[in-house]
């Protein structure tokens, strides 16, 4: 298997459940507990294509190269097609004098045409495009211009799938749009030296977490960000920060995430600045699986469903009746003592809440199909808090 054409012709779009390749299979490696595999549900295809995003309009990651080398390598391990977008430029500054990019590589012409050209990508991974707008200067250039912002936008909007990996919260500043996809709003400030610290795994039952050391002491460039993002996402790894130096967002430091986000999936590793994390089958079989994740190709652990995702849905319910304001009553009351119970840890008493509001909306939302889909995302919260339960998060 090798990258596909660099004029890269638009295909027929994917199919509206976007899948990847086979799933893979993942040894524990090293010592310890690690999460257990979760129970995954998959479609087969023949022809899927994801795309790498690695172009660079400010400071350049060395392990873009690797990074991409390794995606192409895995598409042609587990059947996928790889495109990439990664063209040199002369955008130069403290950092040097441009991006070299991947000349042999890239495609000729920017992908972000429109969403309908989108489509054809089962998953669009971004690769710590930095663009230097974290000065937030709305003048200074972006790694996506308006025009291609709106085809992503609408490419999310029609259910795709988009990867972050390290510094992808370092570009795109100026959109907020972008952060919110990428992290709840977090993005990239500061980080200390490169050094070891410890990742622990926080959702066990993720399929992205499958056979991923529970406690990961690992060499790194560790991010803080400008703010925390939980609640906005499903935080599925956290850093210790008693176990390094440089640390600034203290006990609760998320590294790892996921989100439905406006009918399409976002999954982010912050981790994988090291040219050696690329090389590693623990981190690659991770950043594989969030890639299937994002495609619709495996599923499970509440599949990144968060309570502020359910309270939309009960928002949106009628309330025309006395039998529909019970039912929002009822079940608001109990999503809400079920998000105080996990906020204060107390894994147990939310998942008994929770089971109590998945009945009470079978049984009290008229809207029968408004009752199952609200009925689902509160089963898919059970699933979540099961898989903190498993990790002793």
């Amino acid at each position: 298997m090798s990258t596909r054409s660099k004029a890269s012709p638009t295909r027929p779009p994917a199919p509206l459940a976007r899948r990847l390749g086979a799933v893979a299979t993942t040894a524990a490696l090293g010592v310890g507990l690690v999460a257990a595999a979760p129970a995954a549900t998959a479609t087969s295809t023949d022809d899927d294509t994801i795309l790498v995003v690695g172009k660079t309009l400010g400071f350049r990651h060395s392990h873009i190269d690797d990074t991409t080398r390794a995606l192409i390598d895995l598409g042609a391990e587990h059947g996928f097609d790889v495109d990439v977008w990664d063209p040199p430029n002369d955008s130069g500054g403290w950092w040097g004098p441009g991006s070299p990019g991947q000349p042999d590589l890239t495609m000729g012409s920017t992908p972000f045409t429109s969403p309908e050209d989108l489509a054809q990508y089962a998953s669009i991974v971004f690769v710590s495009p930095v663009d230097n707008t974290n000065s937030l200067d709305p003048a200074q250039p972006r790694l996506l211009d308006d025009a291609e912002l709106a085809a992503l936008q609408g490419y999310v909007h029609d259910g795709g799938g988009v990867v972050g990996i390290h510094a992808a919260t370092d570009t795109m500043h100026t959109s907020g749009w972008f952060t919110q996809l990428m992290g709840g709003g977090a993005r990239f400030a500061n980080h200390p030296q490169q050094q070891t610290a410890t990742m622990r795994v926080e959702n066990a039952a993720h399929p992205s977490m499958a056979g991923v050391p529970l406690e990961w002491s690992r060499w790194d460039e560790w991010y803080n960000y400008t703010l925390n993002p939980r609640g906005d996402v499903q935080v599925l790894q956290t850093l210790d920060e008693s176990t390094y130096s440089g640390g600034s967002m203290g006990d609760d430091h998320p590294i790892a995430w996921c989100q439905n986000f406006e009918g399409g999936r976002s999954w982010h590793q912050g981790a994988g600045h090291v040219d050696e994390a690329w090389a590693d089958d623990t981190f690659l079989t991770m950043v594989l699986r969030g890639i299937e994740w994002t495609a619709g190709r495996v599923s499970g652990g509440g599949d990144c469903v968060t309570f502020g995702e359910v309270d939309g849905l009960v928002s949106a319910l009628p309330t025309d009746t006395v039998r529909d304001v019970v039912a929002v009553r009822q079940v608001t009351a109990r999503l809400d003592a079920a998000e105080a119970a996990s906020d204060a840890g107390d894994r147990p008493v939310a998942l008994r809440h929770l089971r109590v509001a998945e009945r009470l909306a079978g049984a009290l939302v008229a809207d029968r199909e408004a009752a199952g889909a609200l009925a689902a995302k509160v089963a898919d919260l059970s699933a979540w808090q099961e898989g903190l339960v498993a990790a002793g998060a």
